[in-house]
């Protein structure tokens, strides 16, 4: 390639120890200046830096020949192949800090992207992996049709339906290949299945999860796997409900076998990934669940809401023992139920409740909470109070923490004294109060 012959179109002025070059009658941007050009002025040199306009040059060093103004000057263009190698030098310099190497480490295929995965470390996904655009499911889960998040208790419910949100209506489902967005018009419904004989059946006190899809042969797109094995396991392997996160999303992560609806041969064999997961259930009796202060057993895995559960009263009963039990020894009454579909979520509740004693001595009582147990050693949280005949004393006990995902019970506990007898009385400003997210 022919040497450039240097640029002396015009003039140029500059303050001492400047570094802002401005040009009369100068055309440097439309000339093709480059940074790492030399400007020359009175035998002395230096290197351009930017070049802001036609007008207008930065200097990456100060001028040293003191002050120039309306000055005939030229510009020396920069070699092509130095400035190239300029720019080689510099990428390798900003790749020094071990980005390249961990690059250069991977084994590439088809589709294959580099993403961090730390501090000037790499690793790969595929780009199938990849879901953009809808970044999650927009609706939710509920027992009330067209009602995302009822208001009211809905007590034995038979049918689930998948409600748009306010943020949309899609849901990211993968094909096999590549995520899609299915859109919701108005809203996805299924039956439950009551009926005992029916594989995947919807049994009575047990855990489900519900899956929306695009596989073939799955009629309203939206359909239940098996049932958990235990109230906080949805097991692993072939033949259970395990999920896991892909592209983002929870998925399940075997072939699973969903029930969309309540006849013998609604099921269909969906492959893995082919289900995206959106929430999870209980039932309360064979074919019905419920959305309930007592019993929260409808929980979304996006989109959730803060859902309240409250039981209060009870009824009023002698216990004077110095152990723990449910209170009034009614494990059912006495708890808060919720449904958990995945992990992450905080829960927090409150138990208030009082005794008299039938001396004028004061005797210590105990107010706890149980998660998932009630024995003498497993409550969570536990206050004093003190029962007389001379007054009805209260205690209270809190917790807040994380449960993880699961069919958990919140046990409202009592222990009494040992000496002398307490009574329990019914109060309805007693009782425990709790907050989830679903």
């Amino acid at each position: 390639m022919a040497i450039r012959p240097d640029y002396t179109v015009g003039t140029v002025s500059i303050a001492a120890n400047g570094t802002a070059l401005t040009g009369v009658g100068t055309l440097w941007a439309a000339a093709d200046i480059k940074p790492g050009a030399t400007l020359k002025v009175k035998n002395l040199d230096a290197i351009i830096d930017t070049v802001n306009s036609n007008t207008s040059i930065t200097l990456k060093e100060a001028w040293t020949g003191g002050a120039l103004s309306a000055s005939p000057y030229a510009i020396r263009y920069q070699p092509d192949g130095s400035s190239l190698t300029a720019k080689v030098q510099e990428l390798i310099a900003l790749l020094g800090n071990g980005n390249l190497q961990s690059i250069a480490d991977l084994s590439f295929s088809t589709g294959d992207i580099p993403i961090g995965s730390g501090p000037n470390t790499f690793t790969k996904i595929n780009k199938s992996e990849l879901a953009t655009g809808v970044s999650q499911p927009q609706g939710r889960l509920s027992l009330v049709s067209g009602v995302g998040a009822p208001v009211t208790d809905v007590i034995g419910a038979t049918v689930l339906y998948y409600v748009p949100g306010a943020a949309g209506n899609y849901v990211p489902v993968y094909d096999g290949a590549t995520w899609q967005y299915m859109l919701i018009n108005a809203q996805l419904s299924m039956t439950l299945d009551a009926t005992t004989s029916h594989v995947n059946y919807h049994e009575s006190i047990q855990n489900y999860d519900v899956f929306v899809t695009s596989f073939p042969g799955v009629n309203g797109n939206m359909g239940t796997g098996p049932k958990w094995p235990t109230y906080l396991s949805r097991g692993t392997g072939a033949g259970t409900s395990e999920v896991e996160l892909f592209g983002g999303m929870w998925v399940n992560k075997n072939t699973i076998l969903l029930r969309f609806g309540p006849n013998a041969a609604d099921t269909m064999n969906v492959p893995p990934r082919r289900a995206t997961l959106v929430g999870s259930f209980a039932c309360t009796a064979n074919g019905v669940t419920e959305d309930s202060r007592a019993r929260r057993f409808l929980s979304n895995a996006y989109n959730k809401v803060q859902r309240f559960l409250r039981v209060s009263g009870g009824t009023s009963h002698v216990y004077s023992a110095a152990a723990w039990r449910p209170f009034n020894n009614d494990a059912n009454a006495s708890r808060l139920q919720w449904v958990e579909s995945v992990p992450g979520y905080f829960f927090e509740c409150q138990v208030s409740a009082g005794a008299t004693g039938d001396t004028s001595t004061p005797r210590s009582i105990l107010v706890g909470l149980g998660l998932d147990r009630f024995d003498d050693t497993d409550y969570v949280s536990a206050s004093f109070g003190y029962a007389s005949n001379a007054r009805l004393d209260s205690a209270s006990a809190y917790y807040g923490g994380y449960p993880g995902f699961g069919n958990h019970s919140m046990f409202w506990l009592e222990r009494g004294n040992g000496t002398d007898v307490q009574t329990w009385p019914a109060f309805a400003v007693h009782g425990v109060n709790g907050k989830c997210w679903n």
